[in-house]
Order: structure tokens, then C-alpha cells, then sequence
């Protein structure tokens, strides 16, 4: 065995025990002594997109491809990084690659099937999974995925029983544990004795799962408790795996939460969208009112008004999209001409493109879902709060609903979720975290309804839940369409994708309402941290 053959074993096994900096320098080191091996190639990429890194990490798989063009593992992994980076339509391009070179490559028709989803293209994506599980791919694996598939789909007790029969074939999979707690909230699901004993025994101490496996077992663990009203148990799980979650940012070297220099962008925001910066850059958008943005923090009900509205005949629910946030860092910022600038500074000349561009993805995904006729398109993604002066600059017109909440519901529920995203779930895995985060979105949203109040609607969850006819006849009158009763509407609900999915599919429902107090006695700095924003939402409900 020579020598390099000899470093390349000994990296990836650095790599397979997460030892990221022993794998990397190694993987350097192979490729510097012998540039044409395209396994080095390939893992290094794979490294690279757990870096963080998925625009490197295309680019040397490309390399490995380029050097073994007939290995279809090297087109799956880029497929799966192509699915993660939304470009469903290029992973699928990527999977049928593997596939051509090899029908019965299982783990192509896997990856395939998972951007298909991404596409909305469900049929022909459960035809992928039934193909994989032909081909001989690993049947626990392949029936999440449809599991999943029909969480989606909205086919909720279907799920449940495919997540069960995973169980029954491997009584100790983290995946279908943390999956099935997403419906004991919901009354649909609650763990057997004999599930829950095993639950706790995968989240023992001595247990080797991966350390964001394990901190979802807490999770499913706390989800357990909270439905049986041991509200202290719950809070201690939660707390235990938010902890393990840190530690995985800590491993991966993820999108840390920097207080700091979050309410540092959040001033350099508020002072670079004045009403006269507005009143500059309107003239160079796109005139229409057909997009609508829900925007709000995590956890304020977006979903919620988004399936409602959904409902509408008129209205076409596009779901959390990232365009907003790709545009922006695509070709909207202006260069800096000076490295000190803390300013925003939009490129007015780029407006109209964007604009265009984003209007024509809209017009597409409406054509995908059948809504082209459609007077209006929701894109709920929450983070848009960000954002704001960015789509008033593009569409000045638009109409912008923000859902608000108590600040403690908000803030405890996010701690709760435990998100997918690195960067959200670091800004939610402690209280002061996620009281920072608050505190920055509240100045930043008080600014933007200073700036552009007749154009942005503030609805309140309590009033939704409350009195959801009411509020949504509202919020239709102020989006200009005719009222329809979107709560008992023929209209099916979208596909839903986000970290409410499970509660989506119910109805509306006021069990979320003041949930802070079970847990008041744990909660005592975040209220103190709060305090300005928890009376700011006090005093606005007694104006409404």
C-alpha cells in the first residue's frame, strides 16, 4: 500500500469520527502529492458542504467527476447538495446522471425522489422511493422518506403507520422516535410504554448516537412530557438538547449567533431605509400588488395565516421561499466604496432585474401548482422581516402582514423547536439567544411600520385564533381581493413543509395561547430581558 493510499484511509477515517481538521489536512495533503485522485476529490467536497461550504464542495466533487466520470456516487452526493441548495431542477439533472450510469443505483433514485419533493412533484417522487426500495436500497431509509412524503401531503395517519413499521423493523430508530413526536402535540400520536421505555434508553448516556440525533430524542423525550402536563421534565429535556445542539454548532464550525453583531446589522438596517432612501428607490420597482409577504419571527403563526389565506380561491400559497434573500445577495447589494460604510446600499440599476426575476419564479411555481390565475402570491418566508426595505424598494405596492405574538410564547417556542437551520437553530438554543433575537426584530419591525404603516398589517395570533372569520376578513379587505370564508373554503391547504407542519394540518386551535405560564418559574430572565417588548405587546392589545 503506498503512502498516499496509506493518508487518504487514515483522513477519511479522521472524517467518519468527525475529526473535520485531522480529514481535511489530510485530504490536502493526498491531493498535493497526487492531484488526480478523484476519491480525495469527492470526500473533500463531501467536507467541504459540512463546512458550511456547498458552492466548494460542488466544485470538487465537479473535479472527481471530471476525473471519474463513471462513478455515480459522485453525482448523487452533488445532487444532494444541489437539493439543499434548492436547485431541485439541477439534482435532478445530477441523479439521473447515477442513474444512467447505473439503473439499479438505489441511493440516485433516493436523491432524486427528495428533489422531486422539493419540485412539488410528489407522485413521481414516491415513484422514486417504491424504485429505490426495488433496486435494494436500505428499506428504514427509504420508508422515512415516504413517511415523510406523506407527512407532506398532509396524509397524517398514513404517516404515523409508516413511521410505526419502521419501528418494527428497527426498534431503536432515532429518526422515526423524533418524527412520531411531531404528532403527540397534535392528540393524533402519543408514544406505547414500550417505546417510551426505549426512548429513554437511547437518550442514556452510554448510547453512541450522533449529537443532533440525540438531542432530537430529548426533544421527542420533552414533547412526551409536556402532553402529559410535567411541564418541569419537559423544560429540563428541552434544555437538554438545545445544550447538545450548541455543541454541534461547536463541532461543525456552524453559523454561530452573535448578539453583538446582530443588533450592530439590525442599526446599520434601520439607518440605511429612511422614508427618504424609500421615496429614492420606488420609482425603480415593479408596480404590481400581486405579491403578498407573512413575515414575523419564528414561531408568530406564519404558517397558520399562510394555509389560511391559502384557502382563498384567488390567493396562491407559495410557501417559505428564499428568493427574497438570494436576490439580495445575488445582485442587489452595491459595492462598498468605502470599507468602514455601515449602510445597505441597494443597487438601483439592479431593481428592475430583481424585480423580474422574482416575479417570474412566482409565475412558475404558480404554473407547477396549478394557481396561475391566482390575484395574489403569499411567500411566508419569516425571516423576511429582515428584509423589508429590500421588498418595498422592489415592490412598492406590496402588501406585508406581520404576525405578532407575546413575546414569551414566541421566544419559548422557539426554544422548543429545535430547527433544522444552523444559523436559526444557534439564535434559539439558549433563552438569552433567542431574548437577543427578539429584541433586534422588535426595533427593526417598529421601524419598518414607522416607514411604510398603511402597507404592513399587524395580526395579532390571539385575534387569529380567537376570532379567525373576523381577522381574515380583515386582512382580505386589506389585500383587496374578495372575501371569502377561507377557514371552510373547497380550496385544499398547500403542501407544508415547516417546523409546524404537524400542527398546520389541525384546526385553529387556542391551546398555544399563554403557554409561557406552565413554565414561569424557568422563565424568569428571559422575562426580565423582554421587559420593554412584553409591555410594548401589552399595551397593543389593549389598542386592539
Amino acid at each position: 500500500m503506498t503512502n498516499v493510499a496509506t493518508l487518504f484511509q487514515q483522513s477519511v477515517a479522521s472524517h467518519q469520527a468527525g475529526d473535520y481538521v485531522t480529514a481535511a489536512n489530510g485530504y490536502a495533503q493526498v491531493l498535493k502529492q497526487q492531484p488526480g485522485h478523484a476519491d480525495a476529490w469527492h470526500v473533500a467536497g463531501l467536507l467541504a458542504y459540512q463546512y458550511g461550504k456547498p458552492a466548494d464542495a460542488l466544485n470538487q466533487i465537479e473535479q472527481a467527476i471530471q476525473l471519474n466520470p463513471g462513478e455515480p456516487e459522485y453525482y448523487s452526493n452533488a445532487a444532494t447538495i444541489l437539493t439543499g441548495l434548492k436547485q431541485y431542477q439541477s439534482a435532478i439533472e445530477a441523479a439521473d446522471r447515477a442513474i444512467l450510469i447505473d439503473p439499479n443505483f438505489h441511493q440516485g433514485h433516493v436523491v432524486k425522489g427528495g428533489a422531486l419533493v422539493g419540485l412539488n412533484r410528489l407522485t413521481e417522487a414516491q415513484r422514486s422511493f417504491e424504485t429505490a426500495l426495488k433496486c435494494g436500497g436500505d428499506k428504514i431509509a427509504v420508508s422515512i422518506e415516504l413517511a415523510n412524503l406523506l407527512q407532506i401531503q398532509g396524509r397524517i395517519s398514513e404517516a404515523i403507520a409508516k413511521f410505526e413499521s419502521v419501528l418494527e423493523l428497527d426498534p431503536d430508530c432515532a429518526q422515526a422516535y423524533i418524527q412520531l413526536s411531531k404528532f403527540i402535540g397534535t392528540g393524533q400520536f402519543k408514544f406505547s410504554q414500550t417505546m417510551l421505555a426505549r426512548l429513554l434508553n437511547l437518550t442514556d448516556s452510554s448510547n453512541q448516537f450522533a449529537l443532533n440525533d440525540k438531542a432530537r430524542l430529548f426533544g421527542a423525550l420533552a414533547v412526551h412530557y409536556q402532553a402529559n402536563n410535567k411541564f418541569d421534565k419537559a423544560f429540563h429535556h428541552f434544555s437538554s438538547a438545545n445544550q447538545l445542539l450548541q455543541n454541534v454548532n461547536r463541532q461543525s464550525k456552524g453559523a454561530f449567533f452573535d448578539p453583538e453583531l446582530e443588533k450592530t446589522l439590525t442599526d446599520q438596517m434601520i439607518n440605511s431605509f429612511s422614508m427618504a432612501t424609500i421615496k429614492e428607490l420606488s420609482p425603480c420597482g415593479e408596480q404590481t400588488e400581486a405579491p403578498v409577504f407573512v413575515i414575523g419571527m419564528p414561531r408568530s403563526g406564519t404558517t397558520l395565516v399562510h394555509q389560511l389565506l391559502s384557502r382563498h380561491s384567488q390567493i396562491a400559497g407559495l410557501g417559505e421561499l428564499t428568493l427574497i434573500g438570494d436576490l439580495i445577495a445575488g445582485q442587489m447589494m452595491a459595492s462598498k466604496t468605502n470599507p468602514d460604510d455601515t449602510f445597505f446600499r441597494i443597487d438601483k440599476a439592479a431593481l428592475p432585474s430583481a424585480a423580474q426575476h422574482y416575479l417570474n419564479e412566482t409565475k412558475e411555481a404558480m404554473r407547477i401548482s396549478g394557481q396561475e390565475s391566482a390575484l395574489r402570491t403569499i411567500d411566508k418566508m419569516p425571516g423576511n422581516y429582515t428584509n423589508v426595505g429590500f421588498i418595498k424598494a422592489m415592490f412598492p405596492s406590496a402588501k406585508i402582514i406581520h404576525c405578532v405574538r407575546d413575546p414569551r410564547d414566541i421566544c419559548l417556542s422557539c426554544f422548543f423547536t429545535l430547527f433544522e437551520d444552523p444559523k436559526l437553530q444557534s439564535a434559539t438554543s439558549s433563552l438569552e439567544n433567542v431574548s437577543q433575537l427578539f429584541c433586534n426584530y422588535a426595533k427593526l419591525m417598529a421601524h419598518w411600520h414607522t416607514v411604510f404603516e398603511e402597507d404592513i398589517y399587524r395580526l395579532d395570533y390571539r385575534n387569529l385564533v380567537n376570532q379567525p372569520d373576523h381577522e381574515i376578513r380583515s386582512i382580505l379587505a386589506f389585500l383587496d381581493v374578495p372575501f371569502e370564508r377561507c377557514s371552510a373554503s373547497s380550496k385544499s391547504s398547500p403542501n407544508i413543509r415547516t417546523a409546524s407542519v404537524a400542527q398546520a394540518r389541525r384546526p385553529v386551535y387556542k391551546s398555544s395561547l399563554g403557554k409561557w405560564r406552565r413554565y414561569e418559574k424557568h422563565l424568569e430572565r428571559l422575562a426580565d430581558q423582554l421587559g420593554d417588548a412584553i409591555r410594548s405587546y401589552q399595551v397593543s392589545q389593549a389598542k386592539h
